[in-house]
């Protein structure tokens, strides 16, 4: 589903930020395809409680809905590492929010606009890489 990177929030920009920084739920998905039975058991046991008579199937489908992106949007030591790689300049407060900048790239800079400034510069971050709308998979659609 393609969604404006100028609205996305949570799980919607993670999922972004995760996709600009090489980091995606299909990687969780490639890891685990070609596990064994007793590698996805021990796979499994490091995030959730399980019955150890399920099908490989089963936990694999398990280990997805359990699988996490990084939380990009409100970790300030996620976003100071992208902010300095990156070169982006956060903008004093606004009225609309708090921008941010790719600094050093002429008029055409891309920016973002967020209601906090991680959201801003994340914002910032994934229309730089990315543009201003992205294919996001539907299960990381909405906060």
């Amino acid at each position: 589903m393609k969604v404006q990177v100028s609205t996305a929030i949570g799980k919607t920009l993670n999922w972004m930020v995760a996709k600009c920084e090489g980091k995606t739920y299909a990687d969780v998905s490639f890891l685990i395809g070609g596990m064994g039975y007793d590698e996805l058991i021990d796979y499994a046991s490091n995030l959730f409680a399980f019955d150890k008579h399920w099908s490989s199937e089963d936990l694999r489908a398990e280990i997805l809905r359990h699988a996490k992106i990084a939380d990009y949007t409100t970790d300030w030591t996620r976003a100071g590492v992208i902010l300095a790689r990156e070169w982006i300049e956060l903008l004093s407060d606004k009225p609309d929010g708090w921008k941010a900048i790719v600094s050093d790239s002429g008029d055409n800079a891309p920016f973002g606009i967020g209601p906090t400034p991680v959201i801003a510069i994340m914002r910032c971050y994934v229309i730089s890489k990315l543009g201003y709308e992205v294919e996001v998979p539907e299960e990381f659609v909405g906060e």
